[in-house]
């Protein structure tokens, strides 16, 4: 996601879901899901940080309309970048997203 913001000169960024997670980008107005990206974890598996957020569709139902990513890439490198934690059972894993990764 942070290649394609930096070539394509657009913010992308990393949408959590209670039980999914989704990679979008703005389109100048809004937040929306790219096509295909969406991915939902393993039964049992939760994200506890960040806080997953609510969505909603528009009117044509077509496409997604998102909140801010909590993950977000900036086009000229100024993003805002926190680790993920993920939950299953009495188990938590943390994923540190840093600048420069391969997203």
């Amino acid at each position: 996601l942070e290649r394609r913001a930096r070539i394509s000169g657009e913010p992308t960024g990393l949408v959590i879901k209670a039980d999914s997670y989704v990679a979008a980008v703005w389109n100048g107005q809004e937040w929306i899901a790219l096509p295909r990206s969406a991915r939902t974890l393993s039964t049992g598996v939760a994200i506890s940080s960040p806080a997953p957020v609510p969505t909603t569709r528009d009117t044509l139902g077509d496409a997604e309309t998102l909140t801010q990513p909590q993950i977000a890439f900036d086009p000229l490198g100024h993003s805002a970048l926190t680790n993920i934690e993920l939950r299953a059972g009495n188990r938590e894993v943390v994923l540190p997203i840093s600048a420069g990764s391969s997203s």
